[in-house]
């Protein structure tokens, strides 16, 4: 059967989840969209490579992370309506 793609080495998915953890996103909410966009399609690629899905807890867990300390506080307040990922980066960029 004929391949398209090489297949992808633990090597090479060691090296996307890497990206995938430690994300660079702007110091403000400014250039926020656009960086989480960037993020979320590294994660889509790193999903379909590594056959494996990166759980709503552990993206919603980077997003906090790496927020802006103002927007980190409002999370934490908002922690018991925002039950998944989507409510998070929801939450995020209004």
């Amino acid at each position: 059967m004929f391949q398209r793609h090489e297949p992808a080495t633990g090597g090479q998915h060691l090296s996307m989840m890497s990206k995938i953890m430690e994300p660079v996103f702007p110091s403000s909410i400014d250039g926020w969209e656009e960086a989480l966009t960037t993020r979320e399609n590294d994660v889509r690629r790193w999903e379909i490579s590594a056959e494996e899905t990166l759980s709503s807890s552990i993206k919603r867990a980077i997003l906090n992370n790496n927020v802006p300390k103002d927007i980190r506080m409002h999370l934490k307040l908002q922690e018991g309506v925002l039950p998944n990922y989507e409510s998070t980066r929801n939450a995020i960029l209004s």
